[in-house]
């Protein structure tokens, strides 16, 4: 509770369809105590080719039977009224902010991650003359990524971890985290 570091404990990567792909998260996240399950918004879709306002279905879905979800405020941009909805949304802004904190947290060992291809990819991860960053031409930053959000969730959003009596025996593990697909 008080000198551990967040730490990459398990990571899943397959290729399924969006919504079976959502799902398999939210059992994977179940199975670590219902850990905080954040999914990246801005790559959902139920199906190719459909219409982007639609993706949030996906969710929405989960929802009904996933309570852990990670929500962040939208503000409508005509009433300016904040509202929570499902998912991260990766833009230039959240981008920048999740990359920093993995700079840090690796900078200042707050962070393990034990993934081989993240620590790969963050090898040849950099800031392009533009000013923008990602992976060097011909890589992929995916697992960077990922483990950015990780980072940043665990380090900035959640709440410290509190000690939980046991008071029945079971054959799952008892530590609270997160998952992030």
């Amino acid at each position: 509770i008080d000198g551990g570091r967040p730490e990459t404990v398990a990571v899943w990567r397959g290729h399924l369809d969006t919504d079976l792909a959502a799902w398999k998260a939210a059992q994977i996240a179940s199975w670590y105590d219902d850990a905080l399950l954040a999914v990246e918004v801005n790559s959902i879709k139920k199906r190719k080719g459909d219409d982007p306002d639609k993706s949030l279905t996906v969710l929405d879905e989960i929802m009904e039977y996933y309570p852990n979800l990670y929500m962040r405020t939208k503000i409508d941009s005509i009433t300016k009224e904040e509202s929570k909805v499902p998912g991260f949304h990766t833009n230039v802004s959240t981008k920048g902010m999740i990359i920093d904190c993995l700079i840090a947290a690796t900078r200042d060992e707050e962070f393990i991650e034990r993934d081989v291809r993240a620590c790969d990819e963050m090898d040849y991860y950099e800031k392009k003359p533009d000013g923008s960053m990602g992976a060097v031409d011909g890589k992929n930053d995916d697992h960077v990524i990922v483990s950015a959000g990780c980072a940043w969730l665990a380090l900035k959003y959640m709440e410290r971890p509190t000690l939980i009596a046991n008071t029945q025996q079971t054959n799952r593990t008892q530590a609270q985290g997160m998952a992030s697909f």
